[in-house]
């Protein structure tokens, strides 16, 4: 399965683009394909394999997952324990 990274995604025009990681043209992504693959949102940046398909002529990134997401959700889980503790011993 491909990965890349997030060049740019607008959700309000419901698209973007994801520069692959082998160096190949960008990949069209269209929101629904990030909706369908259980996402809510793709930030510029973010680390994604993906599928690739033709559609309408063009290639396009389908089934999409973040990589490294389990360190992401660790992150971001130890600096919520982080800001307790901070709040806790200021009271």
């Amino acid at each position: 399965m491909p990965t890349g990274t997030v060049k740019w995604f607008n959700g309000r025009k419901g698209f973007g683009f994801i520069e692959p990681d082998d160096g190949e043209n960008d990949v069209f992504v269209h929101v629904t394909a990030v909706k369908d693959s259980g996402l809510n949102v793709l930030n510029e940046g973010d680390k994604v394999s993906f599928e690739l398909v033709e559609n309408r002529g063009r290639m396009a990134a389908e089934k999409l997952s973040m990589v490294g997401s389990e360190e992401s959700k660790d992150d971001s889980e130890d600096q919520a324990d982080d800001s307790e503790e901070v709040s806790e011993e200021s009271e």
